[in-house]
């Protein structure tokens, strides 16, 4: 479903305006953002959360493949929304184990328990989930 919208008179002439200068620069940008004022957005909205100064772009990245593995989705899926070459590439380097993940694993593998048997990695299991 597409949506059109009309430009007033004065967007009109910010648009022609913003046209002119693009077509004048080298980089021909409509909307000019430099690298430093995106790291100054970046760390205006860390301070103001109070997130910890390690909380860096690279991390929200890291989260958010991290978040698609455990919301079930297709690794191929995630390795094109990440932009990998190849999916070992994402899950190899880029998801993370958590404790949803691991509980997850824990509770599939009991599904496939036989016989009563009860299905257990202890002594296998370094983080005792």
């Amino acid at each position: 479903q597409s949506v059109e919208y009309e430009l007033n008179d004065e967007l009109f002439e910010i648009f022609k305006r913003r046209r002119r200068d693009a077509l004048q620069n080298k980089d021909n940008r409509f909307f000019p953002v430099s690298s430093s004022s995106i790291r100054n957005a970046w760390w205006k909205y860390v301070n103001k959360c109070n997130f910890h100064k390690k909380f860096t772009p690279y991390c929200m990245r890291h989260t958010f493949i991290t978040r698609l593995v455990e919301a079930g989705e297709n690794p191929k899926v995630v390795q094109e929304l990440a932009g990998h070459k190849t999916p070992e590439t994402t899950l190899a380097y880029y998801t993370h184990t958590s404790s949803t993940l691991l509980n997850k694993a824990m509770r599939n593998l009991h599904k496939y328990k036989k016989d009563n048997t009860v299905v257990s990695m202890i002594g296998h299991n370094r983080r005792k989930v």
